[in-house]
């Protein structure tokens, strides 16, 4: 079996893999990989990209991009006084219009379901617009989606309000005593701010070394929307060309399509040498947001056939 997931996955992922590993001694677990998507793997740099990922998508202007990265990224002329204005100024200055998790893609607009800026990270509500602007925007994606997929703003709230109808509540068994309303991201789970803020790096590298001494054949792989600012693409590169091995010459960066002919990406495939049968891959979905399958579902199936079928 396999195990999948994204954003905060990039910690317990690899730390599931490893304790799995850690206990199949005997062999008797038929675990063969890990795939992972956008994760949130180390703190500082998944920090300093998503404010470069605003920049770069014409979100923020340069006077005020510069005097972030002079404030917050530069030792000498660090100050944690004007880096808190900056960033603030960032927010105010991107409005309420975008959606960070996905940033050429329309928000939703229907009244009270803006789940965007329920979260953590919230920058502010959304403010009600006409009914007309509702419509128009109910079920269209950004122009360069292709035909084969769909994309609807309002889609995670609908499905909220569907989970917390009080017929799926008894067929699901949740107890009315218990007054729990389903949210995406509930604040209920308290994350350890120590874990939080910790750095992951290590647990990868650990998976890689584990591999390259021969200890196992995992397939491992960490793909990437490279339309997401929370957990970026950039912020993925940071990292994980660090890991100890190196890309393929011949498979570094090349182009994959999901038999469209169009491009929905790139894959990288590391060298993992001659001691194992492991396998690494960085996979770039272009267009998607932070969760991929959400945003391009077509290339999405692709991308998770190939892995499945060893065929990254």
């Amino acid at each position: 079996f396999y195990i999948s997931s994204e954003s905060y996955g990039g910690h317990y992922m690899p730390q599931l893999t490893k304790e799995i590993l850690n206990k199949n001694t005997d062999g008797r677990i038929n675990f063969r990989g890990m795939i992972v998507g956008n994760p949130y793997v180390d703190p500082l740099s998944n920090a300093i990209t998503q404010y470069r990922s605003y920049y770069s998508h014409g979100l923020v202007s340069k006077p005020l991009y510069d005097s972030f990265t002079k404030a917050c990224l530069v030792e000498s002329t660090y100050s944690d006084i004007q880096c808190g204005m900056d960033v603030h100024a960032i927010y105010s200055k991107m409005g309420n219009g975008i959606n960070p998790y996905a940033l050429d893609y329309p928000v939703c607009l229907e009244n009270g379901r803006d789940s965007f800026y329920d979260q953590e990270n919230a920058m502010r509500r959304i403010h009600s617009p006409s009914s007309q602007a509702r419509q128009l925007l109910a079920s269209v994606g950004p122009p360069f989606l292709s035909s084969e997929d769909h994309y609807k703003p309002c889609g995670e709230q609908h499905f909220t309000s569907y989970l917390n109808r009080d017929d799926v509540r008894d067929a699901l068994h949740v107890r009315d005593a218990d007054n729990i309303e389903w949210l995406s991201c509930s604040s209920r789970v308290k994350y350890s701010s120590s874990d939080r803020l910790a750095s992951q790096i290590n647990q990868y590298q650990d998976l890689i070394d584990m591999a390259v001494e021969g200890k196992h054949d995992l397939r491992l792989a960490v793909y990437s929307g490279d339309d997401d600012s929370i957990c970026s693409l950039a912020g993925t590169q940071e990292w994980i060309y660090d890991l100890g091995v190196e890309p393929v010459a011949s498979k570094m960066w090349k182009a994959w399509d999901a038999g469209n002919r169009q491009t929905a990406g790139y894959i990288t495939e590391f060298n993992m040498g001659s001691q194992t049968n492991a396998s690494f891959h960085l996979v770039t979905v272009h267009g998607a947001g932070h969760e991929v399958p959400t945003y391009r579902p077509f290339e999405a199936l692709d991308l998770f056939r190939r892995y499945l079928n060893g065929a990254l």
